[in-house]
């Protein structure tokens, strides 16, 4: 059972969040029942191209965080008992390592003007009103529990037409989501797709100048992650008047 359930992982998950978590729950059970349980006595250290080793034993756990590492960290013990390694690895991501793509699914984002007239990402000015359009359509079927996500760009934030202060053009009409949540850093629209192409339109307002990466937007179904979608990022240029 255990065998099989390892054998239906894809690109190393089992397709959703909760997936994940029970499979990993019940492997994790099944080896701490399977695996001698003999009492901890051990020594050992973590050696790494950027520092000086770093010893551990099995009284308490140790952390350690290692930066632009470019070898392999070699991690040694001796002794009796099981060690453990948790590693947690961030950073940026190199231009060029996401690529679009469309499974099932396909995602685009367009910004305009009032007049609905094509907006250059590099010609913004403070105080611009930039009306985004997000559209969604599928190969054929019907798709629900959609979450599409539009990471906004430093210099610019959402122009939330639920508040009486925001322009009367940042409540364009355009199709129905589920929901929507406008965050600080990201519009997330929750919604269904169909082989008919569906438009979603919000509002940004252009706040501070500078030049920022613009995020791409991206899409999937929230319990079949297997249809997805993501389009292509690029920058922002915004100037003061």
């Amino acid at each position: 059972l255990a065998g099989e359930l390892d054998k239906r992982r894809k690109d190393g998950e089992w397709g959703s969040t909760l997936n994940n978590a029970s499979a990993i729950a019940a492997l994790a059970k099944y080896q701490a029942r399977m695996i001698p349980q003999t009492p901890p006595q051990f020594e050992g250290a973590m050696v790494a191209d950027t520092g000086q080793p770093v010893t551990f034993d099995h009284t308490q756990p140790v952390t350690r965080a290692f930066e632009r590492v470019g070898k392999p960290i070699t991690v040694s013990s001796v002794g009796t008992g099981t060690v453990y390694l948790t590693l947690v690895a961030e950073g940026l991501m190199k231009p060029g390592t996401v690529r679009p793509y469309n499974q099932g699914l396909f995602v685009t984002r367009r910004w305009v003007d009032a007049k609905g007239l094509p907006m250059d990402p590099n010609a913004i000015t403070v105080g611009d009103l930039v009306q985004v359009e997000v559209t969604l359509r599928t190969t054929g079927q019907t798709v629900g529990n959609i979450a599409a996500v539009d990471i906004l760009p430093g210099g610019l934030e959402v122009e939330n037409p639920r508040l009486d202060t925001s322009s009367s053009a940042a409540r364009r009409s355009g199709d129905q989501a589920d929901h929507v949540e406008f965050l600080d850093d990201r519009v997330v629209l929750f919604c269904g797709a169909a082989g008919r192409e569906r438009c979603f339109r919000y509002s940004l307002r252009a706040v501070t100048a500078g030049v920022f990466d613009l995020a791409p937007i991206q899409a999937s179904c929230m319990y079949d992650p297997a249809i997805a979608s993501m389009g292509s990022g690029g920058r922002v240029v915004i100037r003061n008047r």
